[in-house]
């Protein structure tokens, strides 16, 4: 896509189209420090998307952007600026960011996605000569679903033999480092047969689990003793535990060490195993959600006090894609979008509540949710 920027400093605006460079999506970047310049350019350029400066002179960027919808209303208008006074002014523009600088590469890579959200946002790669594909640890991933990754971080698919010998994997894995009793194995997952039987199906499933492991090359042990089994994960990582260490390791939030915690609340991808349903597994799935949403509350809070509120809407938005099922997001989406004055995206909120709520449990907003929103609608409508 073609972008433009519009900046009256030269030297921030060569450091945004500097780090939009980077990035495959972007073919062409028009630059201008004058807005009537580029104004006068705008059809001949036809940008998807113009990065403007909210203090750029002769004229205020918000009335500049007025200007730019009214005549060009399908460009996306992305407010970059060291003030954060006019966030909500840029919300009732339906501007689709509002970057506080130092813009970071992480943050506007957040940008492109939103301008194209079809797309994969990818940073440009270097001449060969200079390139060097960085390798890591392989991976079990445990969130949302079982998934093997390799050391390029590539999903390896897996031609499971039974379904048993897959949750045996995850049983494991869940006890991994510890000696797990076969007997136990056996009663979990083949209670309705005889004990030799169920222990015949467990030696088989082993079996075919290690064959598995020596296929993709992943370095994980199953540790054979005279009743009980131990997996080792040797230099394979397991997602959930790199997340927990992050957690463990965090250091205080301020306004420096904000993205650390915002990288721990996107490394979570879904609730634990949770595309299999696994009964054993319902206690650790409550136990890591809880501790993310508990760090999501946190870092929400952190940036209301910083009258951040985009960052916050952006925050809730992936907590509802991640777990669309939990009321909280909801009803903190409604409450942000009412401090930021954009009374449809409340109301957005509450159907999208009410209609989640009834498909999967067949029930009403609870009381708190349900009174918050009469009050509201009802103060509207007085005003």
């Amino acid at each position: 896509m073609d972008v433009v920027i519009i900046d009256d400093e030269p030297l921030l605006l060569n450091i945004l189209k500097t780090k939009l460079q980077q990035m495959e999506q972007i073919r062409k970047i028009y630059t201008y420090t004058d807005p009537y310049d580029a104004l006068n350019n705008i059809k001949q350029d036809n940008p998807e998307a113009i990065f403007l400066d909210v203090e750029i002179k002769p004229i205020n960027g918000i009335d500049f952007a007025e200007v730019i919808k009214s005549k060009y209303p399908r460009i996306k208008i992305v407010f970059v600026t060291s003030c954060k006074d006019y966030a909500i002014e840029a919300f009732d523009l339906n501007a689709i960011d509002y970057l506080i600088r130092p813009v970071y590469t992480e943050r506007l890579h957040e940008t492109i996605s939103r301008i194209c959200p079809d797309s994969v946002v990818k940073v440009k790669d270097y001449p060969e000569h200079t390139y060097e594909l960085k390798e890591y640890p392989k991976m079990v991933c445990f969130f949302n679903s079982m998934r093997f990754l390799d050391q390029y971080r590539k999903e390896i698919p897996i031609q499971w033999r039974t379904r048993k010998t897959q949750e045996l994997f995850a049983l494991l894995v869940h006890h991994r480092g510890k000696k797990l009793r076969k007997d136990l194995i056996v009663e979990e997952l083949w209670p309705n047969h005889k004990w030799q039987n169920g222990m015949s199906l467990l030696y088989n499933s082993i079996y075919y689990l290690r064959r598995t492991l020596k296929k993709i090359d992943f370095n994980i042990e199953i540790k054979n003793e005279e009743n009980t089994y131990t997996l080792i994960m040797n230099d394979v990582k397991l997602d959930v535990q790199k997340w927990q260490d992050k957690i463990d390791t965090l250091p205080e939030l301020t306004r420096d060490t904000y993205l650390h915690h915002k990288e721990v609340i996107h490394m979570y991808k879904g609730d634990y195993l949770n595309e299999h349903e696994y009964h054993w597994s319902e206690m650790e799935k409550e136990h890591h959600r809880s501790i993310w949403l508990y760090h999501v509350r946190k870092v929400v809070d952190f940036l209301i006090e910083q009258e951040e509120f985009f960052e916050a809407i952006n925050l809730y938005h992936y907590v509802q894609e991640v777990y669309p099922t939990g009321e909280e997001s909801y009803f903190n989406l409604m409450k942000l979008y009412n401090k930021v004055n954009n009374k449809q995206a409340v109301e957005t909120q509450y159907n999208m509540l009410r209609k989640v709520l009834q498909n999967e449990y067949q029930v009403e907003p609870n009381e708190k949710v349900q009174n918050w929103f009469k009050n509201w609608k009802s103060n509207r409508e007085i005003i």
